[in-house]
């Protein structure tokens, strides 16, 4: 396809009639641009853009304002990659669909590209640090071809069946100078419940962990190893003072490391 023909609109009463045909496939993608796009648009909620090809439509996506928080014990291993603020703004990725004709013809790169340069252009006029992006699981295949500056996974990886292919693949989608972010609950005791779980498993007698995995340092380091990673800096964060530390105490909270490919 000659991408120099792709012509981007903006989503209108005019052209909503286009929308009735498209078929990406994925059936909650073709009802929102159908049924709701319009909609969240005059409601100033997302914003959605139309890709033409030969006067049909060929692809959209939409996109609308985000912020990351940084929040707890992440804010220790985040001050070490440069981000010393609690919130940073973003623009969010919601939706990118090509028709299923036009499937793997370059629309899909050609709009994320787009995006992004609009994107920076926007910067340049309002407070916009990062992008982020609703991925579907079958879209992971698309966005590896675009790499990322960092990764992070909280209270994830113990939750994976297989983590090793799970840092595979992320290591496929970073720059070559991008960062992973691991954060690892340390008490299996714990798992991922709050307090008041904690006190209604000790009335039950009833423990229950959701975790897959049990992962310490010297597991995390060898799966990191073996997928191209070297760990920077870790510490671990305690319930109790001293709250950061290189060793594991009784009392051990998490496990954060900040990973770098070799």
């Amino acid at each position: 396809m000659d991408t120099s023909k792709l012509q981007i609109e903006k989503l209108s009463d005019e052209n909503i009639t286009f929308t009735e045909i498209f078929d990406c496939g994925d059936p909650d993608l073709n009802e929102f641009l159908k049924d709701d796009a319009l909609k969240h648009q005059k409601e100033r909620i997302a914003v959605t853009y139309l890709c033409f090809y030969e006067n049909g439509l060929v692809g959209y996506f939409s996109w609308l304002t985000d912020a990351i928080e940084i929040k707890g014990e992440d804010k220790r291993v985040f001050k070490k990659i440069g981000m010393n603020y609690k919130t940073y703004p973003a623009i969010k990725l919601a939706r990118l669909a090509v028709d299923k004709t036009y499937a793997k013809s370059g629309v899909g790169s050609y709009l994320l590209k787009g995006m992004l340069e609009d994107v920076f252009s926007l910067s340049e006029q309002i407070g916009c640090r990062y992008v982020t992006v609703d991925a579907y699981q079958d879209a992971c295949e698309f966005y590896k071809k675009h790499k990322f500056d960092y990764v992070v996974l909280s209270h994830v990886l113990e939750h994976v069946k297989n983590p090793e292919e799970l840092l595979k693949n992320i290591r496929n989608i970073m720059n070559r100078e991008g960062k992973l972010v691991l954060i690892i609950p340390q008490e299996r005791i714990r798992g991922d419940t709050t307090l008041l779980h904690i006190v209604y498993n000790l009335i039950r007698l009833r423990f229950e962990n959701p975790h897959i995995t049990k992962i310490d340092y010297n597991l995390c380091e060898n799966m990191l190893s073996k997928n191209g990673f070297k760990i920077s800096y870790f510490r671990y964060i305690n319930l109790f003072f001293p709250f950061f530390t290189k060793k594991k105490t009784l009392y051990s909270w998490s496990l954060i490391l900040l990973g770098e490919l070799k």
